[in-house]
């Protein structure tokens, strides 16, 4: 749902409203516009929030009629979160990266460049003959983040302390099955099916773990 400006009143599930919006465009772009809209998106499988601001289009205007502002759960003290650190991992290799023009430490949200609304799918489906290069395309990056990301890790990446091992892989399949399957699907798994699962799934996650250690994401 788009929203017109209205001081009084915030955005649904924001922290903020259309008189934060406009103060902090003008200071991030130097202008200030009297209409601001705010949409909703759906989420990751995460527990932070995004909004699609939208900006009235003036002549001569040089900044992005749209953003993306990323809310965090809860603000966090600090002026680096993982999310910045990885957005510096991956640019210093030269990977592809949304811009982020402005991080509000105390109110906890990220000001993102807006990358638009279509996904490698609606690709796919509006050009099937391209469906060969794009697949290529897609592929060819996550290789490119792999390789590099592989050789570069340090410990100044929040990636090098974090592993899946059986603990977590074990972890990922138990929410797929009460999410993806219970919840997703509506189809509940008994406990003596949970439990026949999870047997078949520990010596798999086993033979993972097992795996020479790659950057992944």
């Amino acid at each position: 749902m788009t929203i017109p400006a209205v001081p009084e009143n915030n955005f649904p599930k924001a922290r903020f409203g259309p008189s934060y919006l406009s103060a902090a465009m003008e200071k991030i772009f130097k202008w200030s516009t009297p209409e601001i809209y705010c949409e909703v998106l759906e989420g990751d499988a995460s527990d932070r929030s995004y909004f699609r601001v939208s900006i009235k289009d003036e002549v001569g205007q040089k900044s992005p009629q749209s953003l993306i502002v990323m809310q965090l759960k809860d603000p966090v003290p600090e002026p680096e979160t993982d999310f910045t650190r990885i957005l510096k991992f991956f640019r210093g290799l030269d990977l592809p990266t949304p811009e982020l023009f402005y991080y509000d430490v105390p109110m906890g949200l990220l000001f993102l460049e807006d990358c638009g609304i279509l996904t490698l799918e609606d690709q796919l489906n509006a050009f099937p003959q391209s469906k060969a290069p794009l697949y290529r395309q897609a592929v060819e990056l996550l290789v490119h983040m792999q390789t590099r990301a592989t050789r570069a890790i340090d410990s100044t990446c929040p990636a090098y302390h974090l592993k899946f091992d059986v603990e977590k892989l074990m972890w990922e399949f138990n929410f797929m099955l009460e999410h993806y399957v219970g919840g997703l699907c509506h189809l509940p798994l008994k406990r003596l099916a949970r439990k026949e699962l999870s047997e078949v799934f520990v010596p798999l996650c086993e033979l993972l773990a097992a795996e020479e250690p790659c950057f992944t994401h």
